[in-house]
């Protein structure tokens, strides 16, 4: 670290927590709470130092305010920053344990978003959120037939079939009350999966309007949709020191028991990772896996002999792997894909 001061801040929606450390005497200067008008004007006021968050809400706000007055910033994940706090959890004992990850030479950062891949990661966000909702309702409308006596097979496509037929039949037992908040229901789903329909083609748009996202459509089982968050989860793949640690994140990666230098690998953990984005790369692999066309890359007979010994689910966790790998060098080094 070459600059002098170290600025470590516990984020929250209107009161911070701030606490300056000299690095070349190890002595901190100040500890504080700061609103937020106060912390605009401490950051601008102060001379150009570390400036060491947790990654969370409004961090990379923050982020880009610190670097507009010259400050270098770090971004912690908060699993890395909890081992260093110490006694019961408050604002200043978590402002310590920043001030102790920052510190750290091996320390691991989050990825550094710039506005660009926020306002992509909203997009992606707000369509996860039509898509948890179309799924709710469609559940909603469904077990409230049921008690009523009345199926509607498991797919939208039966459910916008056979809805109506079934609102219009005027002896089929629904109460008047009942098919009212059904009819409710269901115009809600049809304008959750409306709004999908227009988020998804504004998807389409904007992986064919950003260069990255054009290079990650080559690869195999990657969309629109895919691309935009290998996009948003990667970004320059600088945040990483390798494609291992981005897959890692995505959790594809088998956890590590490795003790005298053997490695003792164990189950694939899920925890803390984003598991919708994972269910998107691992539907993008089963579609590879499924078109079951003849083998013509090195890659493709990998894959068919790795189904034929472990099975399908196993090859499209292992392709995801090896996509997401791909995904981190192509972004990290600029490069275009080519099978070979």
């Amino acid at each position: 670290m070459s600059k002098r001061t170290l600025i470590s801040i516990d984020l929250a929606k209107s009161t911070f927590q701030v606490e300056v450390e000299d690095l070349h005497r190890h002595k901190v200067l100040s500890s504080k709470k700061l609103t937020l008008r106060g912390l605009k004007r401490f950051l601008a006021r102060q001379n150009p130092g570390i400036v060491a968050m947790e990654a969370c809400g409004t961090a990379h706000y923050w982020s880009w305010y610190a670097e507009a007055y010259g400050h270098e910033t770090i971004l912690l994940p908060p699993q890395h920053v909890k081992p260093y706090r110490q006694g019961h959890k408050t604002d200043e004992t978590d402002t310590c344990a920043i001030r102790e990850a920052a510190k750290r030479p091996d320390r691991k950062e989050a990825v550094k978003k710039t506005p660009e891949l926020v306002e992509l990661q909203g997009l992606l966000r707000v369509r996860d959120h039509y898509v948890n909702l179309k799924r709710q309702l469609s559940n909603m409308i469904r077990m409230h037939l049921m008690e009523f006596g009345i199926r509607i097979p498991k797919s939208y496509a039966a459910l916008e079939r056979e809805i109506r037929p079934i609102l219009e039949d005027a002896e089929n037992g629904l109460a008047t009350l009942t098919r009212d908040l059904i009819n409710r229901l269901y115009q809600s789903f049809v304008e959750a999966a409306r709004a999908l329909k227009e988020l998804d083609a504004q998807l389409k748009a904007v992986a064919n309007a950003y260069e990255p996202c054009r290079r990650l459509r080559k690869l195999e089982g990657v969309g629109p949709v895919c691309a935009v968050l290998l996009y948003v989860r990667i970004g320059d793949g600088s945040a990483f020191k390798d494609g291992r640690e981005a897959s890692a994140l995505v959790g594809v990666t088998p956890q590590q028991y490795s003790t005298a230098g053997v490695a003792n690998l164990g189950h694939i953990r899920k925890k803390g990772v984003d598991k919708h984005g994972r269910a998107l790369l691992l539907q993008g692999a089963k579609s590879v896996i499924h078109a079951r066309r003849a083998p013509e890359t090195k890659k493709d007979f990998w894959l068919r002999d790795l189904m034929a010994r472990r099975g399908e689910n196993v090859a499209a966790v292992a392709l995801v792997n090896k996509t997401v790998r791909t995904a981190w060098a192509m972004l990290s080094r600029g490069e275009d894909y080519v099978a070979a």
